[in-house]
C-alpha cells in the first residue's frame, strides 16, 4: 500500500504551476532545531499545505493573523471571568465546577474574595485525606497495597481523570512557579500548597509501584487507554517537576530508590519524545474522539504553558498542537470535524454529540476568535480559558482564506494514524470472535504477551519498525468531506483507533451525514475525491441531519 504520509494534496496532483503572480505560501512544516535537536517534519510527516489566496500580501496575512490572535485574546480575558465558585458545591463534586473555576480565578487574579475561595476550596480537598479526592485516587481493593491502602487493580490514575486539572492548578499556582514569582497569577495558601504537595508525591509514590520503571519504557507502549495512560505520564511530569523545586521533597525517594528531583528528570525525557513521536508519526490513537479528547487536550495544554517557554518541553508541546490544529482544520467542515471519528461517545452517530462533541468545535472557535454563537461548541475546557495557546498562524491563514481556492476548495489528505499493534502483541481471534467483528476466520486480535512487566499493555509499531500502516483519508469538496481509514485487515490495530464510525459529512446547516459504523477490522476502504467503495461484512449506515438540536 503507498503511503503518503500526512501530505496534504489538492485534488488529484500537487498544484505546481506558480505563473501568476498571486502570493503562494508553501507551508512544509518542521519541528525546528531550538539547541540540540532538528526533527523535519517534512522527512516524516510531509504535512504540505498549499495556501493559495488571491492578492493578499505577507503584510496582509500579517494582519489577518494579528487580527485573529487579538480577538482570540480579548475573549479569553473576558471568559477568564465567567468561570464562578459556588461554595454550596461538596469539595466531593470531583467533576463538577468548582476545580475549574478555582483555576480561573487565581489565574485571572481579578478579586481577593474570590481567591481566599479558590483556596479554601483547595484547603478542604487536599488538606484532609479523607476527602473524595484522595479515596477515589487512591482506591479500596484486596489487590494491591500503597502507603495510602489498597489501590484498585492500576487504575488509580484514571480515577478520577480530574487530575489533569488538578496538576495544572498546583504547577502554575505553587510558590516557585515562574507564574508566582513574576506576579501574574494568585498563588495557592500555605496549606493548600502543602495539601497538593503530599497529594502529588503519594500519586508518584503509587505509579512508581504500580507502572515500575514507566517513564524509561517505549513511548509506544500504551497500558490502559490513551486518554488516562496521558494524564498520568503528563503529570507525574508536572508533580515531580514541581515537587522538586520544594527543598522539603526533592530528594525524598521513591519506591523504586529514585529521588523526585531525578524522577523528574526522568519524566521530561520521557515526554520530550513523546511529543517529538507523536507529531511525526500521527498524532492520536482516539483521533476526533467526541468525548476522551477533553482528557487528553487538557495535558497538552499543561505541556504547552506550564515549563518554561525556552525548555524544550515546551516548544515541542507548541509544535506538536500546532500540526494538530492544521490537521483539525483541514480534516473539517461547515465547524465541524468529517472523517474518521474513533471511541466516539454512545457510538458516536445517531445524535449531536456525534459531530459537535470534538476537540475541532468546542475548541478552536475561541482560538479564532469567533462568535461562538456561529458554531456548536459543546464542552469547554479551562486551560483554554486560563491558559497560554495561541492557535497556529497556519491554521489561523487556512480558516480564515480557505484552504487550497486554486482547485476551488477541493483537495485530498492523507495521514498516517497511530495504531497498529506491534506482531509481538497480535494473536489469533477465536472463531466466535471474528464471526462478531464481521470478519472471515482466522483474524487477528490483539494480546499482551510482555513478561517483563506487571502491568498488561501493548506496544504500537514506531517509526523504526515502519510505523503504522492505517492511514486516514479525507477527500474534501466544498460541499462535503467524505473520510474514512484505509489499512489492512491482515495487520492488528488498537480498538480504540477505529471504533466507532466513519462517513460522509454535508458543509449545509444541519451538517447532514451518511456513517459507517466501522470497529475494528470488519470494513476496509478506498477513498479518492468522490469515490468510497467499502468492503468487508455488513454495511449499515445511518443517515443524520438535525445536528441543532
Amino acid at each position: 500500500m503507498a503511503m503518503h504520509e500526512n501530505s496534504y494534496s489538492t485534488g488529484a496532483s500537487n498544484v505546481q504551476s506558480h505563473s501568476s503572480p498571486r502570493v503562494r505560501i508553501c507551508g512544509t512544516m518542521h519541528l525546528q532545531r531550538a539547541s540540540t535537536i532538528l526533527i523535519k517534519m517534512c522527512a516524516v510527516w510531509c504535512l504540505r499545505v498549499h495556501l493559495i489566496w488571491g492578492h493578499e500580501t505577507p503584510t496582509d496575512f500579517d494582519k489577518i493573523i494579528s487580527s485573529v490572535h487579538t480577538r482570540s485574546e480579548a475573549n479569553r480575558a473576558t471568559d477568564v471571568k465567567h468561570w464562578v465558585l459556588d461554595p454550596s458545591t461538596s469539595i466531593n463534586d470531583i467533576q463538577g465546577s468548582m476545580l475549574p473555576a478555582t483555576i480561573a480565578v487565581l489565574f485571572c487574579n481579578c478579586n481577593a474574595t474570590a481567591v481566599s475561595e479558590a483556596n479554601n476550596f483547595l484547603e478542604e480537598a487536599f488538606a484532609n485525606k479523607s476527602t473524595l479526592w484522595w479515596k477515589s485516587t487512591f482506591s479500596a481493593s484486596s489487590a494491591h497495597q500503597s502507603p495510602l491502602g489498597p489501590i484498585v487493580n492500576y487504575s488509580f490514575s484514571g480515577s478520577p481523570l480530574e487530575v489533569a486539572k488538578l496538576v495544572r492548578a498546583f504547577s502554575m499556582f505553587h510558590s516557585q512557579s515562574r507564574f508566582v514569582a513574576a506576579g501574574l497569577v494568585a498563588p495557592l495558601s500555605s496549606k493548600a500548597e502543602a495539601g497538593l504537595s503530599e497529594f502529588f508525591f503519594q500519586y508518584l509514590v503509587a505509579e512508581t509501584m504500580y507502572f515500575p520503571h514507566e517513564n524509561q519504557r517505549s513511548v509506544w507502549t500504551q497500558y490502559q487507554s490513551e486518554n488516562i495512560d496521558t494524564v498520568r505520564q503528563t503529570s507525574c511530569f508536572l508533580a515531580a517537576s514541581t515537587l522538586a523545586t520544594d527543598v522539603a521533597y526533592a530528594t525524598r525517594k521513591l519506591p523504586d530508590g529514585t529521588a523526585v528531583h531525578r524522577t523528574a528528570k526522568l519524566w521530561e525525557m520521557f515526554v520530550t519524545e513523546w511529543l517529538k513521536e507523536r507529531a511525526l508519526n500521527g498524532l492520536f490513537v482516539e483521533l476526533a474522539s467526541t468525548g476522551y479528547w477533553a482528557r487528553t487536550w487538557p495535558c497538552l495544554f499543561n505541556l504547552h504553558d506550564i515549563p518554561p517557554p525556552t525548555s524544550q518541553v515546551h516548544r515541542r508541546a507548541k509544535m506538536m498542537i500546532d500540526i494538530a490544529m492544521v490537521e483539525a482544520e483541514l480534516a473539517s467542515i461547515a465547524g465541524v470535524r468529517a472523517g474518521q471519528k474513533s471511541r466516539a461517545k454512545k457510538g458516536g452517530f445517531g445524535h449531536h454529540e456525534g459531530l459537535g462533541h470534538n476537540m475541532y468545535s468546542s475548541v478552536t472557535p475561541w482560538l479564532y476568535g469567533t462568535d461562538p454563537a456561529t458554531f456548536a461548541p459543546m464542552q469547554r475546557v479551562v486551560a483554554q480559558d486560563a491558559g497560554l495557546y495561541r492557535m497556529s498562524n497556519v491554521s489561523v491563514l487556512i480558516h480564515t482564506l480557505g484552504a487550497s481556492p486554486e482547485t476551488g476548495g477541493v483537495y485530498v489528505m492523507r495521514n498516517r494514524m497511530i495504531g497498529q499493534v506491534a506482531k509481538r502483541d497480535v494473536s489469533s481471534c477465536s472463531e466466535a470472535r471474528c464471526k462478531e467483528t464481521l470478519r472471515p476466520y482466522p483474524c487477528t486480535c490483539v494480546q499482551d504477551v510482555d513478561p517483563s512487566s506487571p502491568v498488561p499493555h501493548i506496544t504500537y509499531l514506531n517509526a523504526s519498525q515502519g510505523g503504522s500502516r492505517q492511514v486516514h483519508v479525507i477527500a474534501r469538496d466544498p460541499a462535503y468531506s467524505l473520510g474514512g481509514v484505509v489499512f489492512s485487515p491482515n495487520d492488528a490495530f488498537s480498538a480504540n483507533t477505529q471504533q466507532r464510525w466513519t462517513g460522509l459529512v454535508f458543509a449545509n446547516a444541519a451538517h447532514t451525514a451518511v456513517g459507517l459504523p466501522h470497529l475494528t477490522g470488519e470494513k476496509w476502504a478506498l477513498i479518492d475525491q468522490e469515490v468510497r467503495r467499502v468492503y468487508g461484512g455488513l454495511v449499515p449506515y445511518t443517515i443524520f441531519q438535525s445536528y441543532h438540536q
